[in-house]
């Protein structure tokens, strides 16, 4: 094998060790807090330690794990700071997106949104969020794709994939409220679009953040494991915890 297909072959190791490792920590495989080594990741994944390691390294770049000397590594906690920060992106990108996008909307977009957006209705009785959840990010990566902007597809999408480890937590994986909201909430983006409402349109997914974000911090200081979460103490913040035993 020549060194250029070797770089090739380690560089493509890497970025599905990557992958491979983020999705664990997304959908809480790898939880919160928990301690791992190059090793064990090696042996877990099936990549080599190189892969694992240029993986961890991206991935403590996006404070998904910490970097832990001569100790190993630590799935990173989730905060209040993080709730705040992941929202605080949000409201910034997607009602500019939504703006831009309100002004070059065609029929063919409106129908996909339409179609994604179908999968986002809550129906009655048992539901599973999984498809709900994906549903949803493929509807506000569909709006920043529309920009044209790819730097702003990657943005929306990271942002929304460290708030699915977010709504992983036993705190608020049993909300339904919001959930049920979002099917009517995305209904007053795309009417917005439809209307060619740059204004409207921005607003509308403002205020659709805006209430995520009240119900998710709400739901966090009101649980009855508060004492699992802190907000901020002068010079550190305390991790939120899952409940012991809790079923997400």
């Amino acid at each position: 094998m020549s060194h250029a297909a070797a770089r090739t072959r380690t560089t493509s190791q890497s970025a599905e060790a990557y992958d491979a490792i983020r999705a664990a920590i997304i959908n809480w495989e790898l939880p919160p807090g928990e301690m791992i080594t190059e090793i064990q990741l090696a042996t877990r994944t099936g990549f080599g330690r190189a892969a694992v390691r240029s993986a961890l390294t991206r991935l403590s770049h996006e404070h998904l794990v910490d970097v832990l000397p001569r100790r190993g590594y630590r799935i990173a906690p989730i905060t209040l700071r993080d709730v705040a920060d992941v929202f605080g992106v949000r409201m910034v990108v997607e009602p500019a997106a939504a703006r831009q996008v309100a002004t070059r909307i065609d029929a063919a977009l409106i129908e996909e949104l339409e179609s994604i957006n179908d999968r986002c209705r809550l129906e009655s009785g048992p539901y599973d969020s999984g498809p709900l959840r994906q549903a949803n990010v493929e509807f506000h990566v569909a709006i920043a794709r529309a920009t044209g902007n790819e730097r702003l597809v990657e943005i929306t999408r990271a942002s929304l994939d460290e708030l699915q480890r977010i709504l992983y937590l036993p705190q608020v994986a049993r909300e339904t409220d919001r959930v049920a909201a979002t099917w009517e909430e995305h209904r007053q983006i795309i009417e917005m679009f439809r209307r060619r409402d740059a204004a409207g349109a921005e607003q509308a997914a403002l205020t659709h953040v805006e209430l995520n974000k009240t119900m998710l911090i709400d739901q966090l200081i009101g649980t009855s494991e508060i004492g699992s979460i802190s907000l901020f103490s002068q010079d550190r913040e305390v991790p939120i915890s899952p409940r012991p035993g809790a079923s997400l």
